[in-house]
Parts: structure tokens; sequence; C-alpha cells
């Protein structure tokens, strides 16, 4: 597959690419399951207004797996970026 030649190219291990992703990954995950959890809680709704209720509650277990469970990571991307911005 095409993103095994370009890691090799790269000289990007597998490991750290998947590494690179995990915290993404996981807050999906967790975003899904809440956003099933609600649906199955919830009754029914108008249409906008259970889209308004999935968009939040996904929003909210997304930011609060990556504000909780990678907070350093989050930490040091941020220095990264103060650094890049001199």
């Amino acid at each position: 597959p095409l993103y095994r030649l370009v890691l090799r190219r790269i000289e990007l291990p597998a490991w750290r690419f998947l590494g690179a992703l995990w915290p993404s990954l996981c807050a999906s995950l967790v975003m899904i399951a809440a956003i099933l959890l609600l649906r199955a809680a919830a009754p029914a709704k108008a249409t906008g207004a259970r889209l308004a209720m999935e968009i939040g509650v996904g929003a909210l277990a997304y930011a609060l797996v990556m504000l909780t469970v990678f907070r350093g990571r989050l930490a040091r991307f941020r220095h990264g970026l103060k650094a890049l911005k001199g």
C-alpha cells in the first residue's frame, strides 16, 4: 500500500505514525459511544434539535477526552506551536 511507501520514504516507523493518531482515534471512539448512548436514552425529537444535541454531546465527549487523558500531549503541542511562532 501507498502509506507503507510514504512512511518508508520519510523514515517514519509505523508505530510512531499510529502513536500520533492514537489521541484522535481514542477521542473519536468515545465521541461515537456518547452519541450512541444519547440516541438510545433520548427520545426522538425534531431532527434539528436532535442534531444539535448530538453535535454538542459529541464535541463535549471529544474535548473531555483530549483535555483529561491527553492533557500532557496537548500541552507539548501548544508549546511547540509557541516555539514556531518565535
